[in-house]
């Protein structure tokens, strides 16, 4: 594995993909992808409420919890 985040994360998607397809949950990569970028900048701990709200906020009126169907 290559040095950095990238690499940690690219590995962490692929074997998390996996688990997914054996839940046979239908999970949008870039959805989760875009999460974790608002996630990431936190400065803190965030409701469910907030991180909603700073989601539509970058993203545009995109319904999150459709984009990940369990």
């Amino acid at each position: 594995m290559k040095p950095g985040f990238g690499s940690y994360f690219e590995r962490w998607f692929i074997r998390q993909e996996e688990l997914w397809r054996g839940e046979e949950a239908d999970i949008d990569r870039k959805t989760v992808d875009r999460v974790l970028a608002v996630l990431a900048f936190a400065l803190g701990p965030l409701t469910e409420t907030e991180l909603l709200d700073l989601f539509r906020h970058i993203y545009g009126p995109t319904d999150i919890l459709s984009a990940v169907r369990l």
